[in-house]
């Protein structure tokens, strides 16, 4: 059967406004990126493809074929797979995407024309559908890339800072608690079902 790692998207809040109303959560990332970690972690890519004119340019000049997927992480909301050689594939689902894993020549559950990146190794793929944010990185350029280095703590990283979370929270009293902790600077990965 095929495993579907998928964005949801919250219950509409007639209090928040529209732009903080529908925010993927950064639990689903997480299992996003765990179950991306089992189905390809370890395996040797055999094949990548993209209609994202930038990835494939990365992809044309320093070929994926070959490399070792590493690992896949969540930093709040944003998912990083990691490859061997120091390239990173950072994507962010924002409110239309996902990532779908299947077997090779089992049937895809959405179009082919919503596929933006295709990770295929020998036994499984993992297909990005309507990511609307996916660049890749090295180690040095991912501690520059704005919106991802100033990220709060993450409550379900291994390293979780409940103390830095608390001050970031409280350094915020101004806000109501609901819109602090929508505040990826102060705490990475809260939606708004939290």
């Amino acid at each position: 059967s095929v495993s579907k790692c998928a964005t949801f998207r919250s219950p509409r809040s007639p209090s928040l406004s529209p732009k903080l109303r529908d925010m993927p959560e950064g639990d689903t990332i997480f299992r996003t990126a765990r179950t991306l970690t089992r189905a390809l972690g370890g395996q040797t890519v055999t094949r990548f493809e993209t209609v994202l004119p930038k990835l494939a340019r990365v992809d044309y000049d320093t070929p994926l074929a070959g490399r070792t997927v590493d690992s896949v992480e969540s930093r709040g909301k944003w998912l990083l797979m990691h490859f061997s050689g120091d390239l990173i594939l950072l994507t962010h689902m924002l409110m239309s995407g996902s990532w779908h894993i299947y077997r090779p020549g089992e049937k895809w559950q959405r179009h082919r024309s919503h596929m933006r990146i295709v990770v295929e190794t020998p036994s499984m793929l993992a297909v990005a559908f309507d990511v609307p944010v996916a660049e890749f990185h090295t180690a040095r350029s991912l501690e520059r890339r704005a919106g991802l280095n100033r990220l709060g703590p993450a409550p379900l990283a291994p390293d979780f800072d409940a103390g830095l979370a608390a001050a970031n929270l409280a350094a915020r009293g101004h806000l109501e608690l609901g819109l602090a902790l929508l505040d990826q600077t102060a705490l990475a990965g809260l939606g708004n079902v939290f």
